[in-house]
């Protein structure tokens, strides 16, 4: 078994390695691996391994952020409108860990925002909480609250605003809409991940926004790992 993180993901990965007691890195090894968990990654391999976890071609739908959401919107999936009248949000093609976001709320803003590398813009969707659920082996196993209280004003907040140490927090699923569990678990399956941590927008307007699907998702610590260790050592075992 062997974790191939980038070097955004680079930290859980090792961690994710260290836990499985197997290798990890950036670049592959040489030999011919019998499962490849790719986190984050969609690095090239030289030999094919006879089990791959979110194989490359997931990762690069799921790494295009303005092609995941395209796909999801043609299967039915809820995501925020594109719009690119204020008030709404530039987002990049590529962007990981809250960048690559232009909040316009003047017209003149819509030009700037694509000179500075916004490549779409999305309807902007006052957030009552933003939760990330990790959906593995097709089932939303826990989920993370961003916010540390539900919002109810429609009044701008900003687009962050999230809690301190929010990856550290495990919530049971139940805390959170079952329309956000489905959504989740639907985009997912559609973009054939066998794991991620969908970050849903639950809106003030009562509705789930599907925002991005993260293949390689921050879990700092043992517990947030531990459902992932138990599904790759389900893999390890049957090898």
């Amino acid at each position: 078994m062997f974790v191939l993180y980038c070097p955004v993901t680079k930290e859980t990965g090792i961690s994710l390695a260290r836990d499985l007691n197997c290798e990890s890195g950036k670049v592959p090894p040489e030999d011919v691996i019998d499962i490849l968990i790719r986190w984050g990654s969609s690095a090239r391999i030289r030999h094919i391994p006879t089990t791959v976890l979110n194989k490359k071609r997931v990762v690069l739908k799921l790494t295009n952020k303005m092609e995941t959401m395209e796909i999801l919107s043609s299967r039915g999936i809820s995501i925020p409108p594109l719009d690119v009248h204020p008030p709404c949000i530039g987002r990049s093609t590529y962007h990981t860990q809250g960048q690559g976001l232009w909040f316009c709320w003047e017209e003149n803003q819509i030009e700037s925002a694509r000179r500075e590398g916004a490549d779409y813009f999305i309807k902007y969707i006052p957030p009552c909480q933003e939760w990330r659920v990790h959906v593995i082996g097709g089932e939303a196993v826990f989920v993370q609250n961003k916010y540390p209280t539900n919002r109810i004003s429609t009044a701008f907040m900003g687009i962050q605003g999230f809690q301190n140490r929010w990856h550290e927090r495990m919530v049971d699923i139940s805390s959170a809409p079952e329309e956000v569990i489905n959504q989740a678990v639907a985009a997912v399956n559609i973009l054939g991940a066998d794991f991620g941590g969908v970050d849903v927008l639950w809106g003030i307007d009562g509705r789930p926004y599907v925002l991005e699907i993260n293949s390689g998702p921050a879990l700092p610590t043992p517990e947030t790992r531990a459902p992932y260790i138990s599904y790759f050592r389900r893999f390890f075992s049957r090898e």
